[in-house]
Protein backbone atom coordinates (compact mmCIF):
# COMPACT_ATOMS: atom_id res chain seq x y z
CA UNK A 1 0.00 0.00 0.00
CA UNK A 2 1.21 3.38 -0.70
CA UNK A 3 0.36 4.43 2.90
CA UNK A 4 3.30 2.30 4.36
CA UNK A 5 5.55 5.19 3.31
CA UNK A 6 4.35 7.25 5.45
CA UNK A 7 4.90 4.78 8.32
CA UNK A 8 6.90 6.50 11.28
CA UNK A 9 10.36 4.25 12.39
CA UNK A 10 9.74 1.42 14.01
CA UNK A 11 6.13 1.26 12.96
CA UNK A 12 5.04 -2.23 12.05
CA UNK A 13 1.62 -3.28 10.46
CA UNK A 14 -0.37 -5.74 12.09
CA UNK A 15 -3.63 -6.38 10.16
CA UNK A 16 -5.73 -4.72 7.06
CA UNK A 17 -9.15 -5.24 6.45
CA UNK A 18 -10.14 -3.91 2.31
CA UNK A 19 -13.17 -3.40 1.39
CA UNK A 20 -13.86 -0.69 4.39
CA UNK A 21 -16.86 2.31 4.66
CA UNK A 22 -15.81 4.97 6.67
CA UNK A 23 -18.71 7.29 7.72
CA UNK A 24 -18.28 11.15 6.57
CA UNK A 25 -20.20 12.93 8.95
CA UNK A 26 -18.95 16.31 7.63
CA UNK A 27 -19.90 15.05 4.24
CA UNK A 28 -22.78 13.26 5.67
CA UNK A 29 -21.29 10.43 2.99
CA UNK A 30 -19.40 6.84 2.98
CA UNK A 31 -16.09 6.62 1.44
CA UNK A 32 -14.70 3.64 0.34
CA UNK A 33 -10.75 2.56 1.10
CA UNK A 34 -8.94 0.33 3.46
CA UNK A 35 -8.61 0.02 7.49
CA UNK A 36 -4.95 -0.51 8.91
CA UNK A 37 -4.01 -1.51 12.17
CA UNK A 38 -0.16 -0.64 13.28
CA UNK A 39 1.80 -0.86 16.29
CA UNK A 40 1.03 2.81 16.77
CA UNK A 41 -2.30 3.45 15.41
CA UNK A 42 -5.49 2.83 13.19
CA UNK A 43 -5.44 4.14 9.48
CA UNK A 44 -8.71 4.68 6.81
CA UNK A 45 -6.94 4.98 4.04
CA UNK A 46 -9.09 6.32 0.90
CA UNK A 47 -9.77 9.45 -0.68
CA UNK A 48 -8.69 11.01 2.65
CA UNK A 49 -6.62 9.49 5.58
CA UNK A 50 -8.11 9.47 8.70
CA UNK A 51 -5.47 8.27 11.37
CA UNK A 52 -6.05 7.70 14.90
CA UNK A 53 -2.79 6.79 17.18
CA UNK A 54 -4.04 3.84 19.49
CA UNK A 55 -3.12 6.12 22.74
CA UNK A 56 -6.06 8.09 21.52
CA UNK A 57 -8.74 5.49 21.38
CA UNK A 58 -11.10 5.17 24.16
CA UNK A 59 -13.22 2.43 23.56
CA UNK A 60 -13.78 0.25 20.17
CA UNK A 61 -16.93 -1.55 19.52
CA UNK A 62 -18.70 -3.85 16.72
CA UNK A 63 -22.09 -2.37 16.27
CA UNK A 64 -24.95 -4.50 14.56
CA UNK A 65 -26.28 -2.59 11.15
CA UNK A 66 -28.71 -3.40 8.64
CA UNK A 67 -28.01 -3.72 4.99
CA UNK A 68 -26.39 -0.48 3.40
CA UNK A 69 -28.37 1.27 0.32
CA UNK A 70 -24.51 1.87 -0.66
CA UNK A 71 -23.43 -1.51 -0.92
CA UNK A 72 -26.25 -3.33 -1.25
CA UNK A 73 -24.79 -6.03 1.32
CA UNK A 74 -25.04 -7.11 4.96
CA UNK A 75 -23.02 -4.52 6.79
CA UNK A 76 -21.01 -4.78 10.37
CA UNK A 77 -20.34 -1.22 11.77
CA UNK A 78 -17.37 -0.56 14.20
CA UNK A 79 -17.64 2.42 16.07
CA UNK A 80 -14.49 4.02 17.90
CA UNK A 81 -14.54 6.47 20.25
CA UNK A 82 -11.17 8.78 20.90
CA UNK A 83 -10.47 10.13 24.50
CA UNK A 84 -11.12 13.54 23.11
CA UNK A 85 -15.00 11.82 22.73
CA UNK A 86 -14.99 11.63 18.40
CA UNK A 87 -16.86 8.43 17.50
CA UNK A 88 -16.27 7.46 13.78
CA UNK A 89 -17.81 4.60 12.42
CA UNK A 90 -16.72 1.99 9.88
CA UNK A 91 -18.32 -0.59 8.01
CA UNK A 92 -17.01 -4.31 7.14
CA UNK A 93 -19.03 -6.67 4.99
CA UNK A 94 -20.80 -9.69 6.43
CA UNK A 95 -18.15 -11.72 4.36
CA UNK A 96 -14.83 -9.40 4.73
CA UNK A 97 -11.90 -11.69 5.05
CA UNK A 98 -10.75 -9.84 8.32
CA UNK A 99 -13.53 -10.04 10.28
CA UNK A 100 -15.02 -6.69 12.20
CA UNK A 101 -14.95 -8.87 15.48
CA UNK A 102 -11.15 -10.09 14.91
CA UNK A 103 -10.22 -6.24 14.19
CA UNK A 104 -11.58 -4.78 17.26
CA UNK A 105 -10.58 -7.84 19.08
CA UNK A 106 -6.79 -7.20 18.24
CA UNK A 107 -7.13 -3.32 19.03
CA UNK A 108 -8.91 -3.98 22.70
CA UNK A 109 -5.73 -6.40 23.61
CA UNK A 110 -3.02 -3.83 21.98
CA UNK A 111 -4.98 -0.97 24.48
CA UNK A 112 -4.59 -3.30 27.52
CA UNK A 113 -0.81 -3.63 27.02
CA UNK A 114 1.47 -2.91 29.71
CA UNK A 115 3.05 0.73 29.22
CA UNK A 116 6.71 -1.16 28.37
CA UNK A 117 4.89 -2.14 25.41
CA UNK A 118 3.67 0.76 24.11
CA UNK A 119 4.87 2.77 20.79
CA UNK A 120 6.96 4.86 22.62
CA UNK A 121 10.00 1.60 23.06
CA UNK A 122 10.00 0.70 19.74
CA UNK A 123 9.98 4.21 17.69
CA UNK A 124 13.22 4.76 15.73
CA UNK A 125 13.58 8.30 15.81
CA UNK A 126 16.24 10.41 17.07
CA UNK A 127 16.71 14.06 17.72
CA UNK A 128 21.02 14.57 17.45
CA UNK A 129 20.63 18.18 17.70
CA UNK A 130 18.48 18.38 21.23
CA UNK A 131 18.67 15.87 24.47
CA UNK A 132 15.10 16.54 25.85
CA UNK A 133 15.97 14.29 28.89
CA UNK A 134 18.93 16.51 29.92
CA UNK A 135 16.32 19.45 30.03
CA UNK A 136 15.28 19.23 34.09
CA UNK A 137 17.62 18.67 37.17
CA UNK A 138 15.81 19.14 40.49
CA UNK A 139 19.35 20.52 42.33
CA UNK A 140 20.18 23.04 39.57
CA UNK A 141 16.10 24.01 39.71
CA UNK A 142 16.14 24.42 43.31
CA UNK A 143 19.56 26.32 43.13
CA UNK A 144 18.23 28.97 40.63
CA UNK A 145 15.36 29.77 43.05
CA UNK A 146 18.19 29.84 45.56
CA UNK A 147 18.00 26.78 47.58
CA UNK A 148 21.47 26.61 48.59
CA UNK A 149 23.39 26.63 52.01
CA UNK A 150 25.26 29.71 51.75
CA UNK A 151 21.73 31.92 51.48
CA UNK A 152 20.14 30.66 54.60
CA UNK A 153 16.73 30.90 53.60
CA UNK A 154 15.34 28.05 56.14
CA UNK A 155 15.45 25.57 53.35
CA UNK A 156 17.22 23.03 52.40
CA UNK A 157 17.85 20.07 49.16
CA UNK A 158 17.59 16.45 50.99
CA UNK A 159 18.02 13.27 49.31
CA UNK A 160 16.11 11.51 51.56
CA UNK A 161 13.97 10.25 48.61
CA UNK A 162 16.51 9.30 46.80
CA UNK A 163 15.62 5.36 47.00
CA UNK A 164 11.77 6.44 47.20
CA UNK A 165 11.01 4.85 50.35
CA UNK A 166 9.97 7.95 52.07
CA UNK A 167 7.46 8.55 48.85
CA UNK A 168 6.77 6.28 45.75
CA UNK A 169 5.17 8.75 43.73
CA UNK A 170 7.75 11.95 44.78
CA UNK A 171 11.03 12.40 42.87
CA UNK A 172 14.06 11.68 44.90
CA UNK A 173 15.18 15.77 45.08
CA UNK A 174 13.14 17.58 46.88
CA UNK A 175 13.60 20.92 49.43
CA UNK A 176 12.24 21.27 52.64
CA UNK A 177 12.39 23.36 55.99
CA UNK A 178 16.12 23.16 56.90
CA UNK A 179 15.58 22.32 60.69
CA UNK A 180 13.56 19.17 59.87
CA UNK A 181 15.50 16.10 60.77
CA UNK A 182 14.78 12.86 58.59
CA UNK A 183 13.29 11.15 61.18
CA UNK A 184 10.45 14.23 61.79
CA UNK A 185 10.32 14.03 57.86
CA UNK A 186 9.42 10.66 58.02
CA UNK A 187 6.67 11.03 60.68
CA UNK A 188 5.06 13.33 58.34
CA UNK A 189 5.14 10.93 55.92
CA UNK A 190 3.51 8.74 57.46
CA UNK A 191 0.81 11.44 58.63
CA UNK A 192 0.45 12.65 55.04
CA UNK A 193 -2.10 10.59 52.37
CA UNK A 194 0.15 8.59 50.04
CA UNK A 195 3.31 9.75 52.37
CA UNK A 196 3.01 12.92 50.10
CA UNK A 197 4.77 15.13 52.67
CA UNK A 198 5.26 19.26 52.26
CA UNK A 199 7.68 20.17 49.84
CA UNK A 200 9.19 23.25 48.49
CA UNK A 201 7.84 24.27 44.93
CA UNK A 202 8.59 27.68 44.82
CA UNK A 203 10.26 30.75 46.60
CA UNK A 204 9.88 34.63 45.66
CA UNK A 205 13.59 36.09 44.98
CA UNK A 206 12.76 38.94 47.22
CA UNK A 207 10.62 38.62 50.29
CA UNK A 208 11.43 34.88 50.89
CA UNK A 209 7.20 33.54 50.66
CA UNK A 210 7.38 30.28 49.24
CA UNK A 211 4.65 27.72 47.62
CA UNK A 212 4.95 24.74 49.38
CA UNK A 213 3.02 21.39 48.11
CA UNK A 214 1.45 17.99 49.76
CA UNK A 215 -1.38 15.66 49.66
CA UNK A 216 -4.10 16.16 52.92
CA UNK A 217 -3.47 14.59 56.12
CA UNK A 218 -4.40 11.35 57.91
CA UNK A 219 -6.80 13.00 60.25
CA UNK A 220 -9.89 10.47 59.96
CA UNK A 221 -13.22 10.70 61.90
CA UNK A 222 -11.02 10.35 64.99
CA UNK A 223 -9.31 13.67 64.58
CA UNK A 224 -5.56 11.97 64.68
CA UNK A 225 -3.03 14.53 64.37
CA UNK A 226 1.10 14.38 64.13
CA UNK A 227 3.32 16.65 66.42
CA UNK A 228 5.88 16.34 63.55
CA UNK A 229 3.02 18.04 60.67
CA UNK A 230 2.81 20.49 63.33
CA UNK A 231 5.82 21.42 63.47
CA UNK A 232 6.49 21.19 59.79
CA UNK A 233 3.73 23.87 58.99
CA UNK A 234 5.95 25.84 61.99
CA UNK A 235 8.99 25.55 60.35
CA UNK A 236 7.46 26.52 56.78
CA UNK A 237 5.85 29.55 58.21
CA UNK A 238 9.13 30.56 60.27
CA UNK A 239 11.11 30.47 57.43
CA UNK A 240 9.69 33.32 55.49
CA UNK A 241 10.02 36.12 58.38
CA UNK A 242 7.93 38.97 55.93
CA UNK A 243 4.64 37.31 57.09
CA UNK A 244 3.05 35.81 60.46
CA UNK A 245 0.22 33.90 58.74
CA UNK A 246 0.69 31.04 56.46
CA UNK A 247 -2.08 30.41 53.87
CA UNK A 248 -3.57 26.67 53.63
CA UNK A 249 -5.14 26.46 49.82
CA UNK A 250 -7.34 23.05 49.90
CA UNK A 251 -8.03 22.38 45.75
CA UNK A 252 -11.47 21.02 47.18
CA UNK A 253 -14.73 21.69 47.47
CA UNK A 254 -15.35 21.79 51.37
CA UNK A 255 -17.84 19.21 51.30
CA UNK A 256 -15.25 16.73 49.74
CA UNK A 257 -12.96 17.69 52.31
CA UNK A 258 -15.13 16.40 54.52
CA UNK A 259 -16.48 13.35 53.38
CA UNK A 260 -12.40 12.14 52.72
CA UNK A 261 -12.30 11.52 57.08
CA UNK A 262 -14.81 8.77 56.64
CA UNK A 263 -12.21 7.43 54.30
CA UNK A 264 -9.41 8.13 56.91
CA UNK A 265 -8.25 11.34 55.56
CA UNK A 266 -9.74 15.01 55.62
CA UNK A 267 -8.58 18.58 56.11
CA UNK A 268 -6.13 20.47 58.64
CA UNK A 269 -8.51 20.86 62.08
CA UNK A 270 -7.30 25.23 62.60
CA UNK A 271 -7.17 24.52 66.38
CA UNK A 272 -3.65 22.56 65.94
CA UNK A 273 -1.82 24.69 63.30
CA UNK A 274 -2.01 28.11 64.58
CA UNK A 275 -1.33 30.86 63.05
CA UNK A 276 -2.36 29.33 59.38
CA UNK A 277 -6.00 30.40 57.88
CA UNK A 278 -7.12 27.32 55.51
CA UNK A 279 -9.86 28.00 52.65
CA UNK A 280 -11.19 25.92 50.41
CA UNK A 281 -11.45 27.09 46.45
CA UNK A 282 -14.06 24.55 44.98
CA UNK A 283 -12.02 22.41 42.15
CA UNK A 284 -14.27 19.33 41.58
CA UNK A 285 -13.01 16.08 41.52
CA UNK A 286 -11.45 13.99 38.43
CA UNK A 287 -15.01 12.29 37.90
CA UNK A 288 -16.88 16.25 37.24
CA UNK A 289 -14.03 17.16 35.09
CA UNK A 290 -14.10 13.90 33.02
CA UNK A 291 -18.28 14.81 32.69
CA UNK A 292 -17.43 18.17 32.09
CA UNK A 293 -15.03 17.23 28.83
CA UNK A 294 -17.61 14.92 27.59
CA UNK A 295 -20.80 17.59 27.42
CA UNK A 296 -18.72 20.14 25.92
CA UNK A 297 -17.29 17.65 23.58
CA UNK A 298 -20.63 16.51 22.43
CA UNK A 299 -21.29 20.01 22.27
CA UNK A 300 -18.34 20.74 19.76
CA UNK A 301 -19.36 17.05 17.40
CA UNK A 302 -23.19 17.38 17.56
CA UNK A 303 -24.98 18.36 13.72
CA UNK A 304 -27.16 20.71 15.05
CA UNK A 305 -25.62 24.10 16.63
CA UNK A 306 -28.84 25.85 17.34
CA UNK A 307 -27.97 24.91 21.09
CA UNK A 308 -24.39 25.27 20.78
CA UNK A 309 -23.47 28.26 23.03
CA UNK A 310 -25.88 27.03 25.81
CA UNK A 311 -24.56 23.12 25.76
CA UNK A 312 -21.49 24.98 26.23
CA UNK A 313 -22.45 26.90 29.29
CA UNK A 314 -24.32 23.73 30.55
CA UNK A 315 -20.86 21.51 30.21
CA UNK A 316 -19.83 23.45 32.84
CA UNK A 317 -15.61 23.62 31.26
CA UNK A 318 -15.44 27.35 30.91
CA UNK A 319 -16.66 27.75 34.89
CA UNK A 320 -14.19 25.66 35.32
CA UNK A 321 -11.57 26.64 33.76
CA UNK A 322 -12.30 30.28 35.47
CA UNK A 323 -12.40 28.71 39.25
CA UNK A 324 -8.91 26.97 38.65
CA UNK A 325 -7.54 30.47 37.54
CA UNK A 326 -9.42 32.41 40.43
CA UNK A 327 -7.12 30.15 42.54
CA UNK A 328 -3.82 30.53 41.12
CA UNK A 329 -4.89 34.52 40.80
CA UNK A 330 -5.78 34.15 44.85
CA UNK A 331 -2.43 32.80 45.21
CA UNK A 332 -0.15 35.35 43.36
CA UNK A 333 -2.41 37.90 45.91
CA UNK A 334 -1.08 36.78 48.89
CA UNK A 335 2.62 35.67 47.72
CA UNK A 336 3.11 38.83 45.92
CA UNK A 337 1.11 41.47 47.61
CA UNK A 338 1.41 39.79 51.43
CA UNK A 339 4.42 38.52 51.10
CA UNK A 340 2.95 35.65 52.41
CA UNK A 341 3.26 31.61 52.04
CA UNK A 342 1.03 29.19 50.61
CA UNK A 343 0.50 25.87 50.92
CA UNK A 344 -1.82 23.91 48.58
CA UNK A 345 -2.93 20.58 48.23
CA UNK A 346 -6.25 18.57 47.19
CA UNK A 347 -6.40 14.82 48.39
CA UNK A 348 -3.53 13.15 46.94
CA UNK A 349 -1.98 16.09 45.43
CA UNK A 350 -1.29 15.32 42.27
CA UNK A 351 -4.06 16.54 40.06
CA UNK A 352 -5.47 20.00 41.47
CA UNK A 353 -2.19 20.94 43.46
CA UNK A 354 -0.42 21.04 40.43
CA UNK A 355 -2.65 22.61 38.44
CA UNK A 356 -2.99 25.77 41.21
CA UNK A 357 1.15 25.22 41.70
CA UNK A 358 2.05 25.31 37.75
CA UNK A 359 -0.17 28.52 37.14
CA UNK A 360 0.82 30.81 39.99
CA UNK A 361 4.35 29.90 39.28
CA UNK A 362 3.98 30.83 35.79
CA UNK A 363 2.68 34.60 37.17
CA UNK A 364 5.12 34.92 39.54
CA UNK A 365 8.24 34.16 37.70
CA UNK A 366 9.23 35.26 34.24
CA UNK A 367 11.38 31.93 33.94
CA UNK A 368 8.10 29.72 33.48
CA UNK A 369 6.82 31.90 30.71
CA UNK A 370 10.13 30.94 28.70
CA UNK A 371 9.72 28.00 25.92
CA UNK A 372 12.57 25.85 28.06
CA UNK A 373 11.05 27.18 31.61
CA UNK A 374 7.86 26.42 30.59
CA UNK A 375 9.34 22.80 30.24
CA UNK A 376 10.92 22.63 33.50
CA UNK A 377 7.30 23.85 35.08
CA UNK A 378 5.69 20.34 33.34
CA UNK A 379 8.49 18.62 34.16
CA UNK A 380 8.92 19.47 37.80
CA UNK A 381 5.29 19.80 39.00
CA UNK A 382 3.70 17.35 37.12
CA UNK A 383 6.04 14.58 35.69
CA UNK A 384 8.33 14.47 38.68
CA UNK A 385 5.92 15.70 41.70
CA UNK A 386 3.90 12.30 40.29
CA UNK A 387 0.97 13.54 38.23
CA UNK A 388 -0.28 10.06 36.76
CA UNK A 389 -0.27 10.53 33.70
CA UNK A 390 -0.90 6.60 32.38
CA UNK A 391 -3.86 6.75 34.30
CA UNK A 392 -5.36 9.45 33.98
CA UNK A 393 -4.68 9.23 29.86
CA UNK A 394 -5.33 5.88 30.27
CA UNK A 395 -2.03 4.07 28.94
CA UNK A 396 -1.46 2.15 32.37
CA UNK A 397 -2.84 -0.91 30.24
CA UNK A 398 -5.51 -1.66 32.78
CA UNK A 399 -8.74 -0.24 31.16
CA UNK A 400 -9.66 1.65 34.11
CA UNK A 401 -12.22 4.57 32.66
CA UNK A 402 -13.48 5.87 35.93
CA UNK A 403 -9.60 6.96 36.96
CA UNK A 404 -9.37 8.89 33.32
CA UNK A 405 -9.64 12.59 33.54
CA UNK A 406 -8.39 15.75 31.48
CA UNK A 407 -6.27 17.35 34.40
CA UNK A 408 -3.47 18.25 31.94
CA UNK A 409 -5.94 19.51 28.80
CA UNK A 410 -7.71 21.43 31.61
CA UNK A 411 -4.10 23.02 32.84
CA UNK A 412 -3.20 24.01 29.40
CA UNK A 413 -6.39 25.54 28.29
CA UNK A 414 -6.09 27.82 31.65
CA UNK A 415 -2.54 28.36 30.33
CA UNK A 416 -4.19 29.39 26.62
CA UNK A 417 -6.26 31.82 28.43
CA UNK A 418 -3.12 33.35 29.28
CA UNK A 419 -1.74 33.54 26.50
CA UNK A 420 -5.15 35.48 25.56
CA UNK A 421 -4.59 37.69 27.79
CA UNK A 422 -1.67 38.54 27.91
CA UNK A 423 -0.53 37.92 24.06
CA UNK A 424 3.02 39.42 24.82
CA UNK A 425 4.25 37.65 28.29
CA UNK A 426 4.80 33.97 26.90
CA UNK A 427 7.67 33.30 24.95
CA UNK A 428 5.78 29.99 23.73
CA UNK A 429 2.60 29.54 21.46
CA UNK A 430 -1.00 28.25 21.46
CA UNK A 431 0.88 25.47 18.74
CA UNK A 432 3.16 23.98 21.86
CA UNK A 433 -0.39 23.93 23.98
CA UNK A 434 -2.14 21.51 21.66
CA UNK A 435 1.08 19.31 20.39
CA UNK A 436 1.57 18.84 24.39
CA UNK A 437 -1.76 17.56 24.68
CA UNK A 438 -1.96 15.66 21.88
CA UNK A 439 1.24 13.55 22.64
CA UNK A 440 0.35 13.31 26.32
CA UNK A 441 -2.16 11.13 24.52
CA UNK A 442 -0.57 9.72 21.40
CA UNK A 443 2.67 7.58 23.01
CA UNK A 444 4.76 8.66 20.73
CA UNK A 445 7.51 9.83 23.21
CA UNK A 446 8.61 7.92 26.60
CA UNK A 447 8.10 11.43 28.79
CA UNK A 448 4.50 10.95 29.35
CA UNK A 449 4.29 7.49 30.31
CA UNK A 450 3.38 5.98 33.08
CA UNK A 451 3.05 7.91 36.87
CA UNK A 452 5.94 8.88 38.55
CA UNK A 453 9.41 9.23 38.27
CA UNK A 454 10.10 5.55 40.15
CA UNK A 455 8.41 3.99 37.27
CA UNK A 456 10.25 5.94 34.38
CA UNK A 457 12.98 5.17 36.22
CA UNK A 458 12.67 1.46 36.61
CA UNK A 459 11.27 1.14 32.74
CA UNK A 460 14.32 2.76 32.18
CA UNK A 461 12.61 5.49 29.59
CA UNK A 462 15.38 8.10 29.02
CA UNK A 463 17.77 4.74 27.71
CA UNK A 464 14.67 3.08 25.77
CA UNK A 465 12.75 6.09 24.25
CA UNK A 466 12.39 9.98 23.09
CA UNK A 467 11.79 12.87 25.12
CA UNK A 468 9.16 15.01 23.73
CA UNK A 469 11.08 18.05 24.62
CA UNK A 470 14.15 16.58 22.21
CA UNK A 471 11.25 17.04 19.56
CA UNK A 472 10.05 20.29 20.46
CA UNK A 473 13.43 21.87 21.00
CA UNK A 474 14.81 20.78 17.34
CA UNK A 475 12.25 22.77 15.92
CA UNK A 476 11.78 25.44 18.52
CA UNK A 477 10.85 28.38 16.16
CA UNK A 478 7.51 26.37 15.13
CA UNK A 479 6.74 26.98 19.10
CA UNK A 480 7.36 30.12 19.08
CA UNK A 481 5.46 33.62 19.94
CA UNK A 482 6.65 36.12 17.69
CA UNK A 483 4.74 38.70 20.06
CA UNK A 484 6.60 37.88 22.89
CA UNK A 485 8.16 40.79 24.96
CA UNK A 486 9.79 39.42 27.83
CA UNK A 487 8.99 41.28 31.05
CA UNK A 488 9.55 40.52 35.11
CA UNK A 489 6.02 42.46 36.03
CA UNK A 490 3.85 39.63 37.81
CA UNK A 491 0.58 38.76 35.64
CA UNK A 492 -2.74 39.10 37.53
CA UNK A 493 -5.31 37.30 34.89
CA UNK A 494 -8.81 37.78 34.85
CA UNK A 495 -11.50 34.91 35.78
CA UNK A 496 -14.24 36.50 34.74
CA UNK A 497 -16.14 34.26 32.34
CA UNK A 498 -16.76 37.22 29.90
CA UNK A 499 -12.81 36.52 29.48
CA UNK A 500 -13.17 32.92 29.48
CA UNK A 501 -12.18 32.15 25.77
CA UNK A 502 -13.31 28.80 24.32
CA UNK A 503 -10.25 26.90 23.30
CA UNK A 504 -11.12 26.73 19.18
CA UNK A 505 -7.81 25.83 18.22
CA UNK A 506 -7.70 22.23 19.88
CA UNK A 507 -11.33 21.60 20.32
CA UNK A 508 -12.13 22.27 16.78
CA UNK A 509 -9.01 20.87 15.12
CA UNK A 510 -10.76 17.63 13.76
CA UNK A 511 -13.26 20.35 11.75
CA UNK A 512 -11.82 21.73 8.32
CA UNK A 513 -14.63 23.65 7.86
CA UNK A 514 -13.17 26.18 10.89
CA UNK A 515 -9.87 25.45 9.86
CA UNK A 516 -8.82 24.65 6.47
CA UNK A 517 -5.61 25.90 6.66
CA UNK A 518 -1.99 25.23 5.56
CA UNK A 519 -1.16 25.53 9.46
CA UNK A 520 -4.09 23.06 10.78
CA UNK A 521 -3.09 20.53 8.04
CA UNK A 522 0.82 20.19 8.45
CA UNK A 523 0.25 19.91 12.55
CA UNK A 524 -2.57 17.18 12.09
CA UNK A 525 -0.25 15.63 9.32
CA UNK A 526 3.22 15.71 12.20
CA UNK A 527 0.82 14.14 14.94
CA UNK A 528 -0.18 11.27 12.34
Amino acid sequence: MNFVKHFLKGEQCILLAAEIYYRDELKRNWTKGSLVLTTYRVVFVGDQMISIPLGFVNTCDPIKKKASKKTGSHQKKLEIETKDFRRLHFNFAKNNPCPRSHFASVIKNLLLQPPEKLFAFTWKETFPNSDGWKLYNAEEEFIRMGIKPSNNNGWKITLLNQKYTLCSTYPAVLAVPSRMTDKEIEQVSAYRSRGRIQTLSWIHPKNNATITRCSQPRTGLMGKRSVEDEKMIVEILNANKNNSVLQIFDARPSANAKAQQFMGAGTENMSHYPNCVLTFHNIDNIHVMRESLKNLSDAVNSEDDSQFLTNIDNSGWLKHTSRILLSAAKMVDVINNKKGSVLVHCSDGWDRTPQMTGLAMILLDPYYRTTVGFEVLIEKEFLSYGHQFALRTGHDGAGRLGERSPVFLQFMDCVYQLSQQFPNALQFNETLLRVLVEESFACRFGTFLFDCDREREKARVKETTQSVWSFINSDIKRYTNVLYKPTTEVLVPSHNLKKIKFWEGYHFKHMPEFFDNKWTKNFLKRLA
